[in-house]
């Protein structure tokens, strides 16, 4: 239902903050719930897509987050921020955006 064009953007929206709370692990959750955050969808989705992956404890949904920083509000960029921080294992590939400069320091509100 979440990929459902068709559906109403709020009940999709409810659909990704529900698999991001789903106990199952893998790489193919964190897929699922990355591909809602390309510019192709509509911010509330992306919202509820950043949200979900904010549920998972996997290292490889900073990496995630982080590749789509380009595509990305800066409303949305300050939540993914807000996000990264929550967990130490996110905040290693954090600076590494950061030091690579695909994190501009002045993105990074106080």
């Amino acid at each position: 239902m979440a990929n459902d064009d068709k559906t109403d953007v709020k009940t999709r929206a409810e659909c990704i903050r529900i698999l991001g709370r789903s106990p199952q692990e893998g790489a193919n959750r964190i897929d699922t719930l990355a591909n809602f955050l390309s510019a192709d969808h509509d911010s509330q989705l992306q919202l509820a897509a950043v949200d979900a992956l904010a549920e998972r404890s996997q290292p490889a949904v900073a990496d995630r987050l982080l590749s789509a920083w380009q595509s990305l509000t800066p409303a949305l960029r300050a939540h993914v921020l807000d996000v990264l921080l929550t967990r130490k294992q996110w905040v290693g590939p954090l600076l590494a955006a950061i030091e690579a400069k695909n994190v501009q320091t002045s993105e990074i509100d106080a």
